[in-house]
Parts: C-alpha cells; sequence; structure tokens
C-alpha cells in the first residue's frame, strides 16, 4: 500500500466519522419538532395545527358590565363613600392577530354614586323671636348624602393579547356625561338659638322656630355634561368555539381561482375590569352649598340644597370617576389562513428561518399538487 492509497483510506474514513456524528447529533427545529410557534399549538379536528388562538380572525359582538363606581374628589369636606354602581354594555368589534388583539366599542353606562358631605354649621345672628327679642339662630346639617345618576356614552379603543384562553385588554374609553339624570341631597337637621339674656341654647321651640331632627331631601338637575378619558384595564378568560368542522382549505376550483372556506367561531368572554378618569370632571357651576332664604329662616322646606359638586365649594377642585367590576363579552366571527405549513414543497423550520437559504416562491393549497 502506497502513500497515496493510505491518504484516500485516512480522508474517507474521516469524512464517515463526521457524517456519523452529524447524524446521531439531533437536529433541532425540525417540521413538528416542538419549540416554534406553529408546532406548540393545539391541533384542530382536521390535524392542522390552528383555531381560535391563532391565526387573523374578525370578531363582532356585544358586552355587558357591571361595577362599583364611586367619585373621588379633592374636597376636605367630601368622602368618596359609600359609592354606587355602573351598569352598561354596548357593541364591539375585535381584530385578533395571532396573539395581538384589537378592540373598537360603542356603549353606554348608566352610573349612580353617592358621595358622604361633612356636617355643616353656621349663624345667623341678624334674628328676633315673636316678642321682638333678638337672639343667634343655629343651623346644624348632619348625615348628608350627595347622589348624582346620569347617563355615559363610552367609545372603548381597547389593545391587548390572549394565550390559549387567557387575555387581557388595556387602553382608554372616551367617555361624555349626558346632561341625563338628576341630583339629590338627603340630610337632617336642627335649628337652635341662644339669648343674650339667658343662659344656655334653646332647643325645641317650635313656636320660635327651633326644631331637632328634621328630616330633609331635595332633588335637582343632573351635573353638567362633561367629556373624559377613562384607562382601561380587562384581565378575564374566554371560551372559544368553532361553529363548522369545516376543512379550513380548499382545493382550486376548476377556473384556477383560489376560494378558502372560512371557519366560523363563538366566543364567551368572563372578565374583571378597572377603570378611572384621567380628566378633570368636575362641572363649572357656581351654586350655592346650602341657601336659606330671609323670608324663611325657620321654615325647612324652604331650605334650597345643591349637589356639593355643582357649588362654589368645588371650585378649583378635582373629580375623577371610577369603576370595578366584572365584564361578560360574546363574540361571533370568522378565521382564515392563507398558508398551509404543512404542505410541500418541504422544508424544515430551520430551512424557513434561516436568512441564507433561498425561500420557495410559492406553497401548494394543501391538495399535495
Amino acid at each position: 500500500m502506497n502513500n497515496l492509497q493510505l491518504r484516500y483510506i485516512l480522508c474517507l474514513l474521516f469524512l464517515l466519522t463526521a457524517f456519523t456524528l452529524s447524524a446521531k447529533r439531533p437536529r433541532a427545529y425540525l417540521l413538528g419538532g416542538g419549540h416554534t410557534n406553529y408546532s406548540d399549538r393545539r391541533l384542530d379536528r382536521n390535524g392542522l395545527r390552528t383555531g381560535v388562538y391563532s391565526d387573523v380572525h374578525h370578531l363582532f359582538g356585544f358586552y355587558l358590565n357591571g361595577a362599583y363606581s364611586t367619585s373621588f374628589a379633592d374636597m376636605n369636606n367630601v368622602s368618596f363613600k359609600p359609592g354606587g354602581y355602573g351598569v352598561g354594555g354596548g357593541v364591539c368589534y375585535e381584530l385578533q392577530y395571532y396573539y395581538l388583539k384589537f378592540q373598537w366599542g360603542l356603549g353606554v353606562e348608566w352610573q349612580d354614586v353617592t358621595n358622604r358631605v361633612a356636617d355643616t354649621t353656621f349663624f345667623d345672628d341678624r334674628v328676633v323671636d315673636a316678642r321682638d327679642y333678638p337672639y343667634t339662630l343655629r343651623y346644624d346639617f348632619f348625615r348628608r348624602r350627595d347622589r348624582a345618576w346620569d347617563l355615559h356614552a363610552q367609545l372603548p379603543l381597547l389593545i391587548g393579547a390572549g394565550i390559549r384562553g387567557a387575555y387581557f385588554l388595556t387602553g382608554f374609553k372616551i367617555d361624555y356625561r349626558f346632561d341625563f339624570g338628576g341630583t339629590s341631597v338627603k340630610a337632617a337637621g336642627h335649628t337652635s338659638g341662644t339669648y343674650p339674656q339667658f343662659l344656655g341654647q334653646m332647643w325645641e321651640m317650635d313656636n320660635h322656630g327651633m326644631r331637632k331632627n328634621v328630616p330633609i331631601e331635595r332633588n335637582d338637575n343632573a351635573l353638567k355634561s362633561t367629556w373624559d378619558i377613562l384607562v382601561s384595564l380587562e384581565i378575564g378568560y374566554e371560551y372559544g368555539r368553532e361553529l363548522g368542522v369545516r376543512s379550513k382549505y380548499r382545493p382550486a376550483n376548476g377556473n384556477g381561482k383560489k376560494k378558502w372556506k372560512e371557519r366560523y367561531e363563538s366566543r364567551l368572554r368572563f372578565a374583571a375590569f378597572v377603570d378611572y378618569g384621567l380628566l378633570n370632571t368636575m362641572p363649572k357651576t357656581d351654586l350655592t352649598l346650602i341657601h336659606i332664604p330671609q323670608d324663611y329662616k325657620w321654615d325647612f322646606p324652604q331650605y334650597q340644597f345643591h349637589h356639593v359638586f355643582s357649588t362654589t365649594d368645588a371650585k378649583n377642585k378635582h373629580l375623577h370617576q371610577f369603576y370595578a367590576g366584572v365584564k361578560l363579552t360574546v363574540l361571533f366571527g370568522t378565521y382564515f389562513d392563507y398558508k398551509c405549513r404543512l404542505c410541500g414543497p418541504f422544508e424544515s423550520e430551520r430551512d424557513m428561518a434561516s436568512p441564507k437559504i433561498p425561500k420557495q416562491k410559492y406553497r401548494h393549497s394543501g391538495t399535495g399538487r
């Protein structure tokens, strides 16, 4: 055996060893081998890796929501408690692009909120009784609750994502409060007097106009309409179901034109959501918190009360709306994908992802031809 033959044998052994080691090492990312966008997806009824949680979807439907609601104000004499509720609903359109979701809608919201107002005490020292004795008349108002109920129009603009059934949406809701609704004030009051010639405070002297624990209730117009932008966060779970079992792919017809079969679906969503108003929605009105007419100083039915947010006490103050509750959404739609990932000409997913390997310029429709 000469040197040339020995060199050929050694070279052949080296190449066989290299190929053997390469064959033993598993090749990552082969088609269906796992760890890729498509191979990790659940198989549908036709054995294709697609479904309601992948591909491109166009969904239409409606939503209903119910929430605890309150109004936050930076006023020292106003508490956000006890609050109230908001109920609403509307229609919506959602574009799902694989894991991403984009939702637009139009709805209405009915809000009914009560705020607690601090006790109020003031005096009137220009008073005389039936015998023309001057004295100081004291007014005490307590257990005051100011309530406002009104109708809102809302335009949700949300974006989010979902993995299988879990999803979230966040964004903004453009909100407009109509002049439709009303306000009310409920409270209780005392009137009492102090005479300079007598010791102590005089109570419950009806013939002198002094009364105790008188219930008060006044109704008024709705708060002045305003615009708001609510920042919104929605987190929930959805149940998606296909409404048909037809194959997703259809061969070309006799004219050579592709007619793809859309698949129909439904979604049922349950979610928790939080909305918070970014803009100051305090009405710009100049009413008085309490007005006692001069000719009716002792006549409780003539006392005038206005909602605290519509008074001069609220001037230059801020008001923000808040909702926290649950939401039900029902959607119907269609989806389809023009590319068959399991059809020839065959490439591994590693080849598809490599920028160094030329891509095929066409895909088959799923017929194998």
